[in-house]
């Protein structure tokens, strides 16, 4: 609401506000007081403990610029900016040292552990088997530090070692380089930092202290044995237990397309299922909604309403419910917001797997808010089940017009290997960027193994959305010299269409002679649709050239993919 916003419209200092992101946190204050009022009305203050803390570091890059507690970068770095947070707990009748300032390093594992042995739960086993420790003896005093340990953050989804990473110890910082020194030293592939006596971290120490990098890097080595099997591992969601009868499940914890913003709520077009356990058999009331209920939007209109122009309204027309092998299909009202099965399910491990259709037929999506409830007792009669299903997907929502730049034709790319004669540039299937220089936050320490694109060669590319952690991230990566030898210079692209924002770049002696952006379009199953770049390079051959990849944009698409770069005396059609 504009009441949160006005207060923040405008610059402070000379540095441009994040006028939405400081809103957000004024409405999170104003319902912190409405809780404390209900505690106090209810008389549930003394007895209620409150535990407040964040899940990462700030999220804007304008209010880092403005505040950052002197932390070096923001969300999704591995740097203390990105993973420090606040912790405050309070209970009035717990006995806590209230108002004191505790310096200990602890981390979201322990809250469980705490929670248990301040709540005496006493029928549970113990010692039990959690990575956290309890936290109660500092917060009434009864001792003043934790055991000696050695903690891991690990951020994106790859689950590739050291990507990216961070080994914490006591007042020490152990990350993977972004970039390393050319000759590189033995550890310049790392960077160690004393936040005691550098907080900032500005003054990497790895040289100093060698010794104390190594018993990092053994902890780490040793955690990640540990947890990869876990990571790899399916993860199981219970529906219909008695605790926890009601539940939704929510499209960035499916497996499938990525569906974890509101650009992928806009699209409509990611698919994907469930690994469910039914705790108890039974009847099952189970909704798919485009949008939460709380909205009040129906299925087929956009984000912006219900106009008709709203490019990411999508035309539903029926859902269809897959789990285990029976399926289900309804057709939907003009004007509803939900399609409602209901079904009878048997205790045990399913899939559970939602489509929205269009008239055709044809998979829009997945249902990115799935309701689902055990009913104790129902006259209703049951959905029957149906044959019809998903006959394909539906062509992709128009996102984004192209403009400008030479994306490389209107045919999604194929892979190419390399003939006899070729000279490849770079295809990042490294562990990191070798000689490559990357500046800015975009491009991180070197490619990454999570392809969001239909097709592109190997196993990693270049995606400064991933890398970046969204498109508000910017940078520049830079290719050493090179001498042109064949008359073409072929690559992969996709990514965004901003002119000069999002492109790469031929440069020779200091000029940008060749330009190439993405076409900022995906495919029906909403991944980043690749094409082939060729330029015709044969008048410039035996001259000295550099490769610049360019993220400056932070807008919608603000963000490029580039893969395969290699020399050849042939096109790529």
């Amino acid at each position: 609401p504009e009441k949160y916003l006005d207060p923040y419209i405008g610059e402070f200092e000379g540095k441009k506000m994040p006028t939405h992101f400081y809103g957000m946190i004024a409405n999170l204050d104003e319902n912190l007081g409405r809780l404390e009022a209900f505690l106090d009305e209810k008389g549930l203050k003394d007895n209620t403990i409150v535990i407040y803390l964040a899940d990462n570091g700030t999220q804007s890059t304008l209010a880092k610029e403005i505040y950052n507690a002197g932390m070096r970068e923001k969300k999704t770095s591995v740097y203390e900016g990105g993973h420090r947070v606040p912790l405050f707990i309070r209970w009035p009748n717990g006995k806590f040292q209230h108002g004191k300032d505790i310096a200990e390093m602890v981390q979201v594992q322990d809250l469980l552990p705490t929670l248990i042995e301040l709540c005496e739960l006493k029928s549970i086993e113990s010692p039990l088997p959690f990575d956290g420790t309890s936290l109660a003896g500092l917060l009434t005093g009864e001792v003043t530090d934790l055991p000696d340990r050695k903690l891991v953050v690990q951020y994106r989804s790859s689950g590739a070692p050291w990507d990216p990473a961070v080994v914490m110890w006591n007042e020490w910082r152990l990350l993977r380089s972004k970039k390393g020194r050319n000759p590189q030293p033995p550890n310049a592939s790392f960077e160690l930092y004393n936040i005691a006596n550098d907080p900032g971290q500005q003054n990497n120490v790895i040289e100093q202290s060698p010794e104390v990098a190594e018993a990092m890097k053994a902890h780490y080595d040793s955690w990640y044995e540990k947890a990869k099997p876990l990571f790899d591992r399916p993860r199981w969601i219970t529906i219909g237990s008695e605790s926890a009868n009601a539940v939704i499940l929510y499209s960035q914890d499916w497996v499938g397309d990525y569906c974890d913003n509101p650009g992928g709520l806009r699209r409509a077009t990611a698919q994907g299922y469930w690994n469910v356990i039914v705790d108890r058999g039974g009847t099952y009331e189970i909704g798919l909604r485009r949008w939460p209920k709380e909205s009040g939007k129906t299925l087929t209109e956009g984000w912006n309403g219900p106009q008709a122009k709203d490019s990411t309204a999508r035309p539903i027309t029926a859902g269809n419910l897959q789990i285990g092998d029976a399926n289900y299909t309804l057709d939907t009202a003009t004007e509803a917001q939900e399609v409602r099965f209901l079904i009878r399910l048997d205790a045990g491990k399913t899939q559970l797997r939602t489509h929205f259709l269009d008239a055709e037929d044809r998979a829009l999506s997945g249902a990115f808010y799935t309701y689902v409830e055990r009913l104790e007792a129902t006259d209703k009669e049951l959905t029957p089940m149906s044959e019809r299903r998903a006959t394909g997907n539906a062509p992709a929502p128009v996102t984004a017009k192209r403009k400008g730049g030479n994306a490389g034709g209107s045919e999604a790319a194929i892979p190419i290997k390399l003939k006899p004669g070729d000279l490849l540039i770079a295809d990042f299937e490294g562990g990191d960027y070798s000689d490559w220089e990357a500046e800015g936050k975009a491009f991180g320490s070197g490619p990454t193994k999570e392809l969001r694109v239909a097709m592109n060669e190997g196993k990693q590319l270049v995606d400064s959305f991933i890398i970046g952690g969204g498109d508000q991230a910017t940078g520049k990566l830079t290719s050493p010299g090179f001498k042109i030898e064949r008359d073409r210079i072929n690559f992969m692209i996709g990514g965004g269409n901003h002119r000069d924002q999002t492109c790469v770049n031929l440069v020779v002696d200091e000029k940008k002679i060749r330009t190439a952006t993405g076409s900022a379009t995906k495919d029906g199953s909403g991944k980043k649709v690749m094409h082939w770049v060729s330029w015709n390079v044969a008048k410039f051959k035996g001259q000295e050239a550099r490769i610049e990849i360019l993220d400056l944009a932070s807008g919608g698409w603000g963000h490029i993919v580039v893969d395969q770069i290699f020399q050849s005396n042939q096109p790529t059609k």
